[in-house]
C-alpha cells in the first residue's frame, strides 16, 4: 500500500482553472468581432453626421434670412416652421448620434477589457494550477502512509513548484 500513489496523486475533482476552458483564440475572435461592430457603427454614424451637419448649414441660413430681412406674416411663419421642422430632426439625429456613441464606447471597453485579459488571464490560469499541483504534493509529501524517499522527492518538487510561482507575477 505504501508504494500505491494513485489514491493521492490522481485526484477525482477537476482544477478549479483550466488551461483547457481559455483559448487566446477565443479572444482574439472576440477582439475582431468587437472591432468589426465598432465599423458597422461608425458606418452607420457617418450618414447621420453628414445630414445633421447639412441641416446646421441650413439652420445657419434661416436664422440669417431671419435677422437680416422683414417678411410678411406668411412667409415668416414658413420659415419658421420650416426652422422648427429642421431642429426637431437635428435633435432626433443628435440622440441616434448619441446612441451610437454609446454602443461604441461599450464596444471599446469590451475590446479594452478583452485585451488585458489576453495579458492577465493566461498567468493566472497557470498560477492557479501550479498552486493546486503545489497543494496535492504537499499533502503527499506530509503523508506519513508514504515511502520516505517518495515524500522527500514530493517535497523537493514543492519547493521548485514555489520558486516557479514566485516568479509569475
Amino acid at each position: 500500500m505504501a508504494f500505491n500513489n494513485q489514491d493521492n496523486m490522481s485526484s477525482s475533482s477537476t482544477p478549479k482553472y483550466s488551461m483547457k476552458d481559455w483559448k487566446p483564440e477565443d479572444v482574439y475572435n472576440k477582439l475582431q468581432r468587437l472591432e468589426q461592430e465598432t465599423v458597422s457603427i461608425n458606418e452607420l454614424k457617418a450618414p447621420l453626421v453628414n445630414e445633421k451637419r447639412v441641416i446646421e448649414a441650413e439652420l445657419v441660413e434661416i436664422n440669417i434670412q431671419l435677422r437680416n430681412t422683414s417678411f410678411s406674416h406668411p412667409d415668416y411663419n414658413r420659415i419658421n416652421s420650416r426652422r422648427g421642422q429642421l431642429v426637431k430632426k437635428k435633435t432626433e439625429i443628435e440622440l441616434k448620434i448619441s446612441e451610437l456613441k454609446q454602443r461604441s464606447q461599450k464596444l471599446n471597453s469590451e475590446s479594452q477589457s478583452a485585451k488585458i485579459d489576453l495579458k492577465k488571464k493566461p498567468n493566472e490560469l497557470v498560477k492557479a494550477n501550479l498552486l493546486e499541483l503545489r497543494d496535492k504534493y504537499l499533502s503527499f509529501a506530509a503523508d506519513t502512509t508514504r515511502v520516505s524517499s517518495m515524500r522527500a522527492m514530493a517535497s523537493r518538487f514543492v519547493e521548485e513548484v514555489q520558486i516557479i510561482l514566485s516568479l509569475i507575477p
